[in-house]
């Protein structure tokens, strides 16, 4: 390249245009020039910086992971732009990654090339502490803090109204009773919001770096009596309001974002209030450095907390582990953040940890998952490491898995790696398979003693007792009528019995009219019990349809806008039509249930009563159909709660591009639209023709089994007529009220 392409570039940049001509020469003397395809990494963050770069052509992004984890670009990169000249200075790991967004040709100057350059030149010196020091502070607010939304523009701005505030540990910071209007950022160390209560000072919630405090004086919200008190030695940029009033009114997402934190400072305070849950304990802030793959001896006092005598369990089998699956996709951090609590005898609600770890549309980031993990007692440590490091750590552990998914890793072979899919199962992976799915992110988690202070999952009916409690007397009546009804049906076996022993045998016609005068009595008496059953369900049934709905969706509309944003338009359609589920659950299934059991000790004594055994014979089938049951259950529940998620899904998509329909003109996207409902209508019937088919089986299966079991005890009993041990009405009454038993 010559000297007189690469002059005015120099000459044209802040950084450089101070140089004297002479300065400039030795410079370009000691550039070197370096071409760079699109997407190859030109810079990685976290590796020691020992040149610095100056594009001539083309164009670079500068990248960062953000506080969720994801990456954001900083800025991009054109011709003329300087970037990787602070470490070169500081003699620090980079800081960001830049990657070429094009073919990328650069002038690349090194370390040692740099520093000759400055030596014997304070001004130059001081020059660049001032340039790097301002390049750290834009950066950090870009990429770690509420700011974020802001172009870099309007940050750059900002930065000249922005203040410094320090404090030592334990020193007051903020006060909210009296709040002054300021937006505090912490840039190093952590604050404690300490509230006060029953005259003790409670902490309410722990903040770190890139965090804030004192939106509720600029959003005007309700004031609380808090303080914020130093943790460490910490430092904080302070924004007047005066300064932001007009960025809070040109950016909504700004002011939508302080008003994000308040509701989850609100969510916060009410698990505590509601589950006993404290923040967890806030480690000493460390810099950022780039960190080796652990090492054994590092995993093994890593952990800062110890666990609790006996919440370690020992390795077991592959079928034992515990599994849940999730509702949909963004439930999979939830799921196996559950998982894990089980695995330590902890049984906590996926609902529940979905909330605790923020769960939106996209899922849970592993910041999010980890500070869930940490206020329900955990001590976590999210590491990036490779296979060959597996067995050093400390398992069950939390995996991130194919870019969008989170696994549980359960043990690790020489060979296997066990995982526990929340949306597949327990899986039992080669080396190879694991490591092909997994990113290289892990979570570890150490139980403490906090974690079994965690109020467990209950899931109990009674929750639906005050739903209920205003028909009592009706369901009252109603299970008495249901009760006659099963008691008259034992008047069939009874009446076959004495037409076949005693009217067939002695040919006696006028007991023969006396028994069809009864059983007409009965049929009527049944006919009209079942007709009040039959009303009375239908008038409970329906009042409580609509009692549920019209509760479920003031319920709804009550929920604060994040509960929203979390969950698809199908999914809330999907829980109206399990109300109707639970009504029928309630007003049906509830009563048969209770039913069922009464009736059948009441058929089993008349069993023996008539042959203990015949009886004892027909039990030994029993086993067989209840075990068969056992074993379809799980697989018909799974199957349900598929057809629950692929429903969701088509509704979801279905009423989403009705309301989207102009846009999708618009961009025609029609057919685009239209691939992705079918492909979701045709994985709902697949589920469901699924579903139908181990139906189908089912019922072959259970058929099969009561012929065989009906021949077998039809032989059996036979030879009891035989020996004179039973009669052949008794052998009828007893086949039907087997049958009986077998409905129930």
């Amino acid at each position: 390249m010559s000297t007189e392409q690469l002059k005015p570039l120099l000459q044209k940049h802040m950084v450089f245009s101070i140089l004297d001509d002479a300065r400039l020469q030795v410079l370009m003397g000691k550039m070197e020039t370096c071409v760079f395809p699109m997407g190859e990494n030109i810079v990685h963050q976290g590796e020691m910086g020992d040149c610095a770069y100056l594009i001539l052509s083309g164009k670079a992004r500068v990248l960062q992971p953000n506080s969720e984890g994801k990456t954001v670009t900083l800025a991009t990169l054109g011709s003329g732009d300087l970037f990787g000249e602070r470490t070169i200075i500081t003699q620090e790991p980079r800081i960001a990654t830049v990657r070429a967004a094009e073919d990328v040709t650069a002038f690349r100057i090194s370390h040692d090339d740099f520093a000759h350059l400055l030596e014997g030149s304070p001004e130059l010196q001081g020059y660049f502490s001032q340039v790097f020091h301002e390049y750290a502070a834009i950066n950090f607010l870009r990429v770690k803090t509420c700011l974020q939304v802001l172009p870099p523009q309007q940050i750059v701005a900002l930065m000249k109204h922005c203040r410094t505030v320090s404090a030592s540990k334990g020193q007051l910071l903020y006060d909210d009773a009296t709040p002054e209007p300021c937006l505090y950022i912490i840039h190093t160390g952590a604050v404690q919001i300490v509230g006060e209560h029953a005259g003790d000072a409670d902490v309410l919630a722990d903040l770190g770096v890139g965090d804030h405090f004192g939106e509720r004086a600029l959003l005007q919200a309700p004031t609380r009596q808090a303080r914020m008190l130093a943790a460490y030695d910490t430092t904080c940029f302070v924004l007047d309001y005066t300064h932001l009033a007009p960025l809070l009114e040109s950016t909504p997402k700004l002011r939508e974002n302080l008003r994000a934190r308040l509701e989850h400072d609100e969510q916060n305070a009410a698990l505590q209030r509601q589950f006993g849950l404290k923040p967890p304990p806030r480690s000493a802030p460390q810099e950022l450095t780039y960190v080796a793959p652990p090492t054994p001896t590092a995993t093994a006092t890593a952990a800062p907390t110890a666990a609790p005598p006996g919440s370690r369990r020992k390795a077991r089998r592959f079928r034992r582990y515990p599994w849940l699956r999730q509702h949909d996709e963004t439930d999979c951090g939830a799921a196996c953040l559950a998982m894990v609590s089980r695995y330590y005898g902890v049984r906590l609600a996926v609902g529940r940890l979905r909330d605790l770890i923020q769960v939106g549309q996209e899922g849970a980031s592993m910041y999010n998952l980890a500070a869930g993990a940490e206020a329900l007692g955990y001590s976590t440590r999210a590491v990036q490491t490779d296979t060959s490091y597996l067995p050093t750590l400390e398992l069950p552990a939390i995996a991130h898995w194919k870019g969008y998914h989170y696994v549980v890793v359960y043990e690790v072979t020489e060979s296997t790696v066990i995982v526990g899919d929340p949306a597949i199962g327990l899986l039992r992976l080669s080396r190879q398979e694991f490591a092909a799915g997994w990113t290289g992110r892990i979570l570890l988690l150490r139980a403490t003693a906090r974690l079994h202070e965690a109020e467990p999952a209950r899931t109990s009916l009674g929750r639906f007792w005050p739903l209920l409690k205003p028909y009592k007397y009706l369901l009252t009546e109603v299970l008495l009528a249901s009760l006659v009804l099963e008691l008259l049906g034992l008047a069939s076996p009874i009446f076959t019995q004495t037409i076949v022993d005693k009217v067939l045998v002695h040919g006696n016609v006028s007991m023969l009219n006396i028994m069809l005068g009864g059983m007409v009595i009965v049929g009527v008496s049944r006919a009209l019990t079942g007709l009040l059953r039959q009303y009375l369900l239908i008038y409970i049934s329906s009042r409580l349809g609509m009692h549920m709905a019209a509760d479920l969706f003031q319920q709804i509309l009550q929920l604060p806008f994040r509960y929203f944003r979390s969950r698809t338009i199908g999914d809330l359609l999907t829980r109206f039509g399990d109300s109707v589920k639970v009504r029928q659950l309630l007003t049906g299934a509830s009563i048969a249930t209770i039913l069922d059991v009464l009736m059948i000790v009441v058929y089993l004594s008349l069993m023996l009563y008539y042959n203990a055994k015949l009886t004892g014979v027909s039990l030994i089938f029993l086993p067989i159909f209840a075990g068969v049951l056992i074993c379809v259950t799980p697989i018909m529940r799974r199957n349900n709660q598929d057809i629950f998620r692929k429903q969701a899904s088509s509704q979801s998509t279905l009423v989403e591009a009705v309301e989207s329909i102009e846009t999708i003109k618009v961009t025609a996207a029609e057919l685009p639209r239209r691939w992705l409902y079918e492909n979701q209508l045709v994985q709902h019937v697949n589920t469901v023709y699924q579903a139908a088919r181990l139906a189908m089986v089912l019922n072959t299966l259970s058929g099969a089994l009561q012929m065989f079991s009906q021949t077998i005890l039809l032989w059996y009993g036979a030879h009891l007529v035989l020996n004179a041990e039973l009669t052949v009405g008794q052998l009828m009454a007893f086949q039907s009220l087997l049958g009986m038993v077998m409905t129930q």
